[in-house]
């Protein structure tokens, strides 16, 4: 109840939890009622207190509601900023705009998805990688981050380099691709 006060959406989020019979209804009696920049900020700050959760179960690391609703509430407004002119606020953030469409690899291929993000406030690097068939079927992900700062297409890079030696240590005969090496 707390968050939602505090960002001054407690009205709508118990109207909607009212009307619903669960998380998902609930979730999407929100959209269908309310503008986009709302949605965004009850998404982020959704994002936010999962992440919360996990640090609590995880880490035992508890955060109260503006530790949760502050960077939630940063990070939207940086990633409306690089939306809105290619920008953030912060001018050290590393765009890069492509209009590509996914293709499927041709069997008996594999394509595998790398992206980089940077957290300047955490100096931290993340990266992930989605791994998929030619189908177009899901078979496998990873997420690692690490501290310290580097460029976006260094970090992909990295990320790149990780993944190819897990492939290669990965004996398609004895092991599932759900257990590629990280």
């Amino acid at each position: 109840m707390y968050f939602w006060e505090k960002l001054s959406l407690w009205n709508l989020v118990l109207s909607c939890a009212n009307e619903a019979e669960g998380f998902v209804q609930w979730f999407f009696q929100i959209i269908s009622n309310t503008p986009e920049p709302v949605i965004d900020k009850i998404t982020m700050v959704l994002w936010r207190i999962w992440r919360a959760r996990n640090d609590m179960l995880w880490n035992r690391n508890s955060q109260s509601a503006t530790q949760v609703i502050e960077p939630a509430l940063k990070f939207l407004s940086d990633w409306r900023g690089v939306r809105s002119n290619g920008n953030s606020s912060d001018s050290r953030h590393e765009t890069t705009s492509q209009t590509l469409n996914w293709q499927k690899p041709q069997a008996p291929a594999l394509k595998c998805n790398i992206d980089a993000t940077i957290q300047y406030d955490l100096r931290t690097t993340g990266m992930g990688m989605a791994l998929q068939d030619s189908t177009g079927s899901f078979i496998s992900a990873r997420t690692n981050a690490f501290l310290g700062l580097v460029g976006i297409k260094e970090a992909e890079a990295r990320h790149s380099r990780r993944r190819l030696v897990g492939l290669k240590a990965w004996d398609s005969k004895k092991s599932s691709l759900n257990q590629i090496p990280n």
